[in-house]
Parts: C-alpha cells; structure tokens; sequence
C-alpha cells in the first residue's frame, strides 16, 4: 500500500512540474527570416587548441651541448634523419678511436687463441693422461696395502733369497 501511495505522490508532482514548464499564454515571437539571400551574411567562428596525436621525447648517446638543430618545428623527418649536432665533436671522436682500439685487441686474442688451438688441446690431452696414469699408481698403491693383497710367506723369502744373493 504505503509503495502505491509514494508512486501516485511522484506521478502528481511530475504532472505538476509538467504543467508548470508548459506555455504561458504568450505566443512566441517569430524569427525574421531575410528577404534576399544576397543580404544575408554568415560569420562562423571557432577557436580550440591543436594536440598532437603523437609525442616523442628525444635523448641523445652521448652528452654534449646542442650546436645546431637541422629541423624546424613542423618538418616531416624521417628514421635516422639528424636532428640536431652537439658541440664537442672531439670528444665523441676519441670515444670513437678507443672503442675501435678495443675491437684491435679483441680481435687480436680472439686470433691468437685460433692460432693456438692446437697447442691447448695438446697441452691438454696431456695433461689428462699424465692425471691417468697418477690415478691408476695411486689406486694400485691403495690395493697393495689391503689385508688380502699383502705378499705371502713364501714371496718374501724369495726376495731375502735374491737379496743375500745380490750381497
């Protein structure tokens, strides 16, 4: 019930907001329209602010101070075009020498370590056959000394033997 009586409380105020905002008695007062098409002259202004749809923020490699700027604002560039040349052009060059002085000794000991190889891998083929050989002495001495592998009687007296004989 008390839902039925707030929806007709609302459709009586609506109806009388209605009623009110509706004619006044007074007939509105009719545009002119001009006579001639010739008198009528039609000024349209607009002002508004210009955005582009793209920003770019710019950084350069190196750190220097701008000499000069080769593009004006609202130039069409181009990928890899130049924008601006720094001041210090001395600088960047001893960069650029020490960086291919670099690249010198790099390529250097990358072909000395071509030349030699072979050398390594012999040098290294030894060595692991020399740590063989080291390996299998010490595993023979580690058996020898085991309780079952110790020399018998009769060997030992076979070296007396050969050793009184050898006085």
């Amino acid at each position: 019930m008390k839902r039925n009586a707030k929806n007709v409380v609302w459709i009586v105020v609506c109806s009388l907001i209605l009623a009110a905002c509706g004619s006044s008695g007074e007939e509105a007062t009719p545009t002119p329209e001009p006579s001639l098409a010739e008198d009528f002259n039609a000024i349209i202004g607009a002002t508004g602010v210009v955005v582009p749809e793209q920003w770019a923020t710019l950084s350069m490699r190196g750190q220097g101070v701008v000499a000069e700027v080769l593009v004006e604002d609202g130039d069409h560039v181009v990928a890899g075009q130049p924008l601006v040349r720094l001041d210090g052009q001395a600088a960047g060059e001893a960069k650029v020498s020490s960086a291919e002085h670099e690249l010198l000794n790099a390529q250097q000991a990358l072909d000395e370590l071509h030349e030699n190889v072979q050398l390594a891998a012999a040098q290294a083929e030894l060595a692991l056959a020399n740590a063989r050989d080291a390996l299998d002495d010490e595993e023979y001495r580690w058996r020898v000394q085991q309780e079952g592998y110790r020399a018998s009687p009769e060997t030992i007296r076979a070296a007396e033997a050969k050793l009184l004989l050898g006085q």
